[in-house]
């Protein structure tokens, strides 16, 4: 990994992000680019005369050029990338057009449950844009401290080891150059069932420095919990495009409180 794009808002949850971020990237000796996105929100459009828009949108991006040469500024020369100030109204199709035009190796963000970016993106408008871009993403959950990416979690639909397919190799391979460290990656891909015909002991494969492994739990939620706790793991992966496994893991509210109570970072795959 070499170029990183952080998301930022200028939030205490972000200033947080950052911290991570930086240790992140001094790790894989990657470049950091932040990007903010800046608007004047409609309703207070509406009650400016129309000669003084543009003096107002000056004004405004004024502001938060001060705030991202801040943030620049707390990051160290050797990681230290470009600032980008974008004005737009749809901040997850910004970022992702700035990803691809810096040619990021992935986006990273703060997860915030009330107006995250992370929601955005799992609209069904912002859902095909990402579908047009290879670039993934890294949600930071509150208040998140680097511990390095040791062991990864990843849940996969297949029921096999031998029938996962070639592109969940491909990122279980990106996964593996997060850091310079190749060693010190380890990713558990697991199999959720309800049932087991044989017993309840979990099927495991070994193979490089990847686990298969079946996990039996009356959900996917569950699931994931448990083998996050047993392995005791820095991050969890998810497939945007796996819409079986979001669905079931998103859309119920208790469900959702598995990435926003999580304390560990989601890297989604487009």
């Amino acid at each position: 990994m070499k170029k990183i794009l952080f998301a930022t808002d200028f939030s205490e949850n972000c200033a947080k992000a950052q911290e991570y971020v930086a240790q992140l990237a001094a790790d894989a000796l990657a470049q950091v680019d932040i990007i903010h996105i800046y608007k004047i929100p409609v309703f207070e459009l509406a009650a400016i005369p129309s000669t003084r828009v543009a003096t107002v949108l000056e004004a405004s991006k004024a502001k938060a050029q001060i705030k991202l040469n801040h943030h620049m500024d707390e990051l160290e020369e050797k990681i230290k990338g470009e600032g980008h100030l974008v004005l737009g109204t749809s901040p997850a199709e910004e970022i992702i057009s700035v990803a691809n035009k810096i040619k990021a190796d992935c986006i990273i963000t703060a997860l915030d449950e009330e107006h995250g970016f992370l929601e955005k993106l799992l609209g069904s408008t912002t859902y095909q844009t990402l579908s047009s871009t290879n670039v993934p993403i890294i949600a930071l959950p509150k208040n998140i401290k680097y511990l390095g990416l040791g062991e990864i979690v990843f849940p996969t639909e297949k029921k096999t080891f031998s029938s996962i397919p070639e592109n969940e190799h491909q990122m279980f391979g990106w996964l593996a150059d997060l850091t310079t460290s190749k060693d010190n990656i380890h990713i558990s891909s697991i199999h959720v069932e309800s049932e087991t015909t044989d017993s309840n002991v979990d099927v495991v494969y070994h193979h490089d420095n990847i686990d298969y492994q079946k996990v039996f739990a009356d959900n996917i939620v569950q699931g994931i919990r448990q083998t996050i706790k047993d392995k005791k793991a820095n991050a969890l992966a998810l497939k945007l495009s796996d819409r079986n496994i979001l669905t079931r893991i998103l859309r119920p509210l208790k469900s959702k409180r598995l990435i926003y109570n999580s304390n560990v970072p989601l890297i989604l795959f487009p």
